[in-house]
């Protein structure tokens, strides 16, 4: 029974191990996953930077574009971000180097319980840098560093506690714009590279030290015109600001010439916003300032103009309609009804006159 026992707890001491190893490689260290990460960053690494060569290559073919064109200020803007990449290379390197050393000593970092301190800086840069760079497989050598040494110490690492921290990895990642004095060598190197006759106005440049100043928009006048003709005009044009708006020549007088015969007898007698005849109201000829006269037109007395009587629902008949002669059936118009009635009053005494001489002669 003594053997029966001893081989039972062998056999659970060895599948407690076995658990405690197969929950360990999940969810603890795990080096087959740190040591690929590390291998697959430096591929990555090389990758981003030929990237970041051929786009600087473009950028300072435009920067010595900018300077040929005189836009100084454009030229300084475009030159940061050159030097923003160059950095960034710079710092990118650096971290390469470093994860070729801890690729090679993974297995030190699995057999030792603490970090080394010949490897203690390696390891907090990479843990620094992972959330600061463009390479996603950093994110995962951080995770298996953090599940090997703590959470204290990555915390430690992040706040670069005691300078653990690659220093020159800080500062070429670090988001600080570059000093005036590198901004302005670098345009003289892209202006000799690109064959730019340039010269920098070191009275611009107070402190070397300091970033470049932010851009006045001194250089945008001069550049953005195109050809000495255009610049010539443009110096010359005034100052854009509130000026009053273009308007036409109108006549000075107060009232304009009344208009031509024609064009008043073409038009219909009739007003058109109460549809009534436009006789209906005072007379609304206009009173002509000139004395200007219309060869087929006659001429009449000016009169005032005033405005339309109120409307009256069942209007007067206008003062002229007596003296007007009413159409009638011998004038070729249609006869009304009192000259209807007086033809048939004539009609009637023709007819009673005859009816008379015909009851005498029968008499």
């Amino acid at each position: 029974m003594e053997v029966d026992a001893k081989a039972e707890y062998q056999a659970a001491t060895v599948s407690h191990w076995q658990i405690s190893g197969f929950l360990g490689s999940m969810f603890g260290f795990n080096v087959n996953k740190l040591k690929p990460n590390l291998k697959m960053a430096v591929h990555r690494i090389g990758i981003v930077k030929n990237k970041k060569a051929n786009a600087a290559l473009a950028q300072r073919r435009e920067v010595g574009r900018l300077l040929a064109d005189g836009k100084e200020e454009k030229a300084r803007i475009r030159v940061e971000g050159i030097i923003r990449d160059d950095f960034t290379m710079e710092g990118y390197e650096i971290l390469e180097l470093l994860c070729e050393l801890l690729a090679e000593r993974a297995n030190l970092i699995k057999t030792e319980a603490d970090c080394p301190y010949d490897m203690r800086e390696a390891v907090c840069t990479l843990i620094w840098a992972a959330s600061r760079t463009e390479i996603p497989e950093l994110a995962e050598v951080k995770k298996q560093l953090t599940k090997k040494y703590g959470q204290d110490f990555e915390a430690a690492a992040i706040r670069n506690v005691d300078g653990c921290v690659n220093e020159r990895v800080i500062q070429k990642l670090s988001v600080q714009p570059p000093s005036a004095f590198l901004v302005v060598n670098y345009m003289k190197e892209i202006a000799k590279e690109f064959k730019v006759d340039w010269e920098p106005d070191e009275a611009e440049v107070t402190d070397p030290l300091a970033p470049i100043p932010a851009p006045t928009g001194a250089t945008v006048t001069s550049g953005a015109v195109s050809g000495p003709e255009f610049a010539a005009l443009y110096a010359s044009a005034p100052p854009s600001g509130n000026t009053p708006p273009y308007l036409p020549n109108v006549p000075t007088s107060e009232a304009a010439a009344p208009p031509p015969l024609e064009a008043s007898l073409s038009r219909r007698s009739v007003n058109t916003y109460t549809n009534q005849p436009t006789h209906y109201y005072s007379d609304t000829s206009f009173q002509p300032s000139s004395t200007q006269q219309y060869d087929d037109a006659p001429t009449h007395p000016a009169q005032s103009y005033s405005a339309p009587a109120p409307y009256m629902e069942n209007p007067p008949p206008p003062p002229n309609a007596a003296s007007a002669p009413a159409p009638t059936a011998s004038n070729g118009g249609i006869p009304d009804f009192d000259e209807l009635t007086a033809r048939f009053e004539r009609l009637r005494k023709r007819q009673d006159r005859h009816d008379q001489e015909n009851a005498s002669f029968t008499f």
